[in-house]
């Protein structure tokens, strides 16, 4: 355990100061032997690079040991360590009260406009009947 302990102060004084470490690593007789690693290839936009490498650079790590804490994690956790949800932006995203009421009501209000609140049932199916035969190209 306290070897553990060890190691970890160790990558992170290492990783502080620019010289890789890979904690998979094992100290054998005051000799670091590192384990097999691999390159990973991505491809990221530039500006979301350099505002992740000012985040990690401020938390005293490089872009490198970021993505690794984030595979170790995946990894332990058997999951994506974060939530991941669609934005307002992406059009499927849950409608507050207020929202579905604002919406209601702007639609009531050009219902009235166009005077489409004086509609009957037979007015409304025969709408639809034409909409759909003018659809279906006759």
């Amino acid at each position: 355990m306290e070897l553990d302990i060890a190691q970890n102060i160790l990558c992170y004084v290492l990783t502080r100061y620019r010289i890789f470490c890979y904690n998979k690593s094992r100290i054998v007789n005051g000799v670091i032997l590192m384990t097999e690693t691999t390159n990973l290839s991505i491809r990221i936009d530039r500006s979301l690079k350099d505002e992740a490498d000012i985040v990690f650079n401020a938390l005293g790590m490089n872009l490198t040991t970021a993505v690794t804490i984030f595979v170790r994690q995946a990894v332990r956790q058997k999951k994506i360590p974060f939530e991941i949800s669609l934005d307002a932006a992406g059009g499927n995203r849950r409608v507050t009260m207020a929202e579905a009421m604002t919406a209601s009501e702007r639609i009531w209000q050009t219902s009235i406009q166009n005077e489409m609140d004086k509609m009957t049932m037979d007015d409304i199916d025969a709408e639809i009947a034409a909409a759909r035969k003018a659809r279906a190209g006759g």
